[in-house]
Formats: C-alpha cells, structure tokens, sequence
C-alpha cells in the first residue's frame, strides 16, 4: 500500500480534496460502567481526478490507522479506498484496495460478499465503518447506447475479517476456548483469489436490478472447534479455509416518493459452525437468505421497513427506522430489529452531532432475548458508543 500511496502523491494536482480526520472511539456497557473496544484512530483522505477529452483518471487514497487501546492488539491500517481508476467511454478499470457495495437495502445487507468484516462489535457497526477492503482489480463495461452493464471482479488479496479479542465481551464464544484469541484473521496474498461478475440493468419503467456471482470465503468466517485427545479439557479452534459461491439478486424501484428494495442471497454449501466438539467433520449446508424493504425520504425525515428471512438458521426478522434529516447539525434516528416468533429484540438510538469541524456519534443499543437466541450472548451488554472526531 505504501507503493501506492507514494505514485498517487507524486502525481501533478489537476483538481484536488485532501482530509484528516482525529477521532476517538469506545463502547461502555451500561451494566458494570466498564468500556471496551476503545482506540484512537486516524483517518486521512485524499482525491485526485483529471478530466481529458477521451478519459478520466482517478487517484484516491483514504485510509485509517487504529490503535486499540483497551485490547491486546497491535496498531494497524485499515485501507478504504487506495485505488487508482481509468474511464473511458464505455469502459472503466480500477486497481487498488477497494470496497464493493452490491446491496440496494439499509442495515444488514446481505449481498456484500466480497468484503470482509470487522465483528469486533459483533453487528452493531455500520457497513462504512466495519467493512474491510480488499485488492484487486475490476472492469466494468456499460453497452452502448443502453442501460446495461457488467462489471468483473478479481481480488487478489481477499483480507480478513477482524474479530473480539478472546477477553472481549463481545466474543460470543466461552472462555474455555483457549486457542481463540480473536483479532484479524490473516490471509496470504496470490493466494486462494476470489472472482465474480455483476450483471446491472436499469429498466424505462424505474426497476434498477443486479444479478451477481462471486466466489469467495464464508461472510462471515466459520470458526470450527475440535478437541485433541492429548490436550485434556481443552477446546481447539480453526477457521474453516475453503471457498464458496453465491448466487444473488439486488433490486430496487421507484414509486413516486417511495423506493422498494430487495435482495436475494444463496450460498452454496456454506460451512455451519457448531459448539458440538465431538463431531470433527465439517458441516456445509445450502443457505438461502431473503430481506425486502421499502424506504421514503421527505423534507425532515427519512423512513425504512424491512423484513428478512434466513431459511438455514430459521431466522425471521423485521425491523424499521426513521432518521431526522432536517438539520445540519443534528441527525437522531431510531431502529428497532426483532424476530417475528422468538423473543430476539434489538433497538439503536443514535445521535450525530456535526459542529464546524468537530462530529460527535452517540449510540445506544438495547438487547433482549431468549436463552438460545441470536442476540442471547449480548442481552446484558446493553452498551453507549461514543465516537468523537475532529475534521481538518
């Protein structure tokens, strides 16, 4: 990445946007007043576009170096978007460490397969902040003369999710698994790539669809746990290392005010993670998730219902959300996320404050659940995240 940043920077300065963010962020559990998951970061951005008569050239470079200060982690950089971008006519070709978004729906969304997580705070991150890029190259060709275009996709470092420390509260997994220690899963580089093609079509009557194909790793990792008969009373992990294909769908379309949303995501033999440690065999199954909403945007508001269904784990979920969008410094908003049969409840109160060059994010999440539920790990890890920034 180094290599990158220093042709991007030697490049002579046509049109240009540079940015630095200084921020401090935690989450504090309302339970026992301890805070976890605290770091300082840093985060410079920067833009570079010349416009010729026959093609446009991009340069950008926008990353983040985080230092954990409450974990028994190392400082490390978080590349956004490192990349460098040619388009012509019909044509574009980028190249770099960069970040896919194929979903048309808010929250969970599901078809952004080929990047990885941060799961360091489980789901509660947003997409921009816990998605992690990957490099790669992609190409993407628009038809002439028509709204159709598809795009190729080869990822020649596919990165790795990040995960709690083994002491963290957020780590779903019993203290007893000695051998999980959590953090960023490291992958080689030229090394088990991953493909795919997206097929966009945006129709006359307002109907925007996505057809996609992507072989990847599993979104997210699938941790198996083993036993070794020469270690009593102890509990072994490993992250399962082959590959899957998806097959999925995103749509999305606009009537008057209102836009309908969809996506449709299939995995074939996708590994389960299991806590039984006497079935050493790895479990793979077919996985089949759906999620469908519908969003309007007025003068002051913002509002979102979804509705989600995972057909493996019999998850069926619903959630909505409404955003204030009528000041400029000051954006609250509420989402409330829960199973429509079990007693899985999540609800989010945030709070943006945007003063000069100071931003300050406050959020709260509220869990409540059954025994063996998806939020049963956190139902008493109601938490405040607290993100403050300064912007030069």
């Amino acid at each position: 990445m180094i290599f990158l940043l220093l042709i991007f920077l030697s490049c002579e300065l046509f049109s240009k946007e540079i940015e630095l963010n200084l921020g401090y962020r935690t989450t504090c559990f309302f339970k026992d007043n301890e805070c976890q998951n605290s770091y300082l970061y840093l985060h410079p951005s920067y833009q570079y576009q010349k416009i010729t008569h026959q093609k446009i050239i991009k340069h950008s470079i926008d990353f983040k170096v985080l230092d954990p200060i409450s974990d028994n982690e190392e400082t490390f950089i978080d590349p956004q978007d490192v990349s460098f971008e040619v388009s012509s006519n019909y044509d574009t070709f980028q190249i770099g460490f960069v970040r896919y978004r194929f979903s048309e729906t808010f929250g969970i969304q599901l078809l952004d397969i080929a990047n990885p997580r941060d799961y360091s705070e489980f789901i509660f991150n947003e997409l921009s902040w816990s998605k992690r890029s990957v490099f790669g190259v992609n190409h993407t060709h628009q038809f002439e003369d028509t709204d159709f275009e598809i795009q190729s996709i080869l990822t020649l470092w596919p990165n790795g999710d990040r995960f709690p420390t083994r002491h963290n509260l957020f780590n779903p997994l019993p203290q007893s698994v000695v051998s999980f220690q959590g953090g960023i899963i490291n992958r080689p580089w030229f090394k088990d790539l991953e493909y795919g093609v997206r097929l966009k079509k945006l129709f006359s009557n307002g109907l925007d669809l996505s057809l996609i194909y992507f072989h990847h790793f599993p979104r997210p990792s699938s941790l198996q746990l083993f036993t070794k008969p020469e270690i009593s009373n102890s509990i072994q992990t490993q992250f399962y290392n082959k590959q899957v294909s998806s097959l999925g769908s995103a749509g999305s379309y606009i009537i008057n005010d209102w836009v309908l949303r969809g996506d449709f995501l299939l995995t074939f033999k996708e590994p389960v993670t299991s806590l039984d440690v006497s079935n050493q065999k790895q479990v793979t199954k077919n996985h089949s998730q759906v999620l469908i909403g519908i969003d309007r945007t007025d003068d002051n508001f913002l509002y979102g219902l979804q509705t989600q269904h995972d057909f493996l784990l019999h998850r069926n979920f619903g959630g909505w959300r409404v955003e204030m969008t009528k000041f400029e410094w000051w954006k609250p908003s509420l989402f409330c996320f829960g199973d429509y049969f079990e007693k899985q409840e999540w609800i989010q109160v945030k709070n943006q404050f945007i003063v000069n060059a100071l931003k300050l994010n406050l959020s709260m999440d509220f869990f409540n659940s059954s025994q063996q539920g998806i939020f049963s790990p956190y139902k008493n890890l109601d938490r405040l995240l607290f993100d403050i920034s300064y912007h030069y």
